[in-house]
């Protein structure tokens, strides 16, 4: 499979969307999230109360993304969620550099960056990721792709689980800002490799159609 080029390429461009799903900073948000509402100047117990209604607008954004996924494609709805996904680490970033001047309303705009990112993350990249890759593979190689990038996905996701109490530790306000930068290179990468992998299949899918129907009309 790796030594095909189309079909090396389909294989690292599914790897690369399935550690999106991971390297986005969902591990944090999921794993760490009273530490973070903690962290934004909120109270324990209001922490949780936070908790819970970010969570709840997680199950419900993914009834909606599963729409906009099966009008819009996962192409379009993965760019978006990245893109909903930067500007959500942007503000949680801001909003933790800037709580010393404004320590009351701060840890609203914290609420709101974290909620933003768990809408986008579950009614965006995690649906459209799934759409997206069942467009850029191909029968011979998908179950090959999936298999080795599902172990490659499950590593790092064990990896980062561990990460973000040390990123807090050290990078303070600034802990979401490796997230950041990986959210930043995927959305790069998607915008700029997928759609010359899409239409490489889509040539070679009308090539096949095309040169069956020649050989239907000769034996015709």
């Amino acid at each position: 499979m790796v030594t095909t080029k189309t079909y090396r390429n389909e294989f690292i461009a599914v790897i690369a969307i399935y550690a999106n799903l991971v390297l986005v900073g969902i591990d944090n948000i999921l794993l760490y999230s009273d530490k973070v509402f903690i962290e934004a100047g909120l109270a324990p117990d209001q922490a949780t109360f936070a908790t819970i209604g970010v969570f709840t607008l997680q199950l419900l954004s993914s009834a909606v993304g599963s729409k906009l996924v099966d009008r819009f494609g996962g192409f379009k709805v993965h760019v978006t969620a990245n893109v909903m996904i930067i500007i959500a680490h942007v503000t949680y970033t801001v909003s933790q550099v800037v709580t010393p001047i404004a320590p009351t309303a701060m840890p609203y705009i914290a609420i709101f960056a974290v909620g933003l990112f768990l809408v986008a993350w579950s009614g965006g990249t995690n649906l459209a990721s799934f759409a997206l890759l069942g467009e850029i593979t191909r029968e011979p190689t998908r179950a090959t792709a999936y298999g080795f990038a599902a172990v490659f996905f499950w590593a790092i996701a064990w990896v980062v689980g561990f990460v973000p109490p040390y990123l807090q530790i050290y990078l303070g306000a600034y802990a979401l800002t490796i997230w950041l930068g990986c959210a930043v290179l995927f959305l790069i990468y998607v915008i700029v490799v997928i759609p010359r992998i899409l239409r490489t299949r889509h040539l070679e899918d009308e090539n096949q159609i095309s040169t069956e129907m020649k050989s239907l009309n000769e034996k015709a």
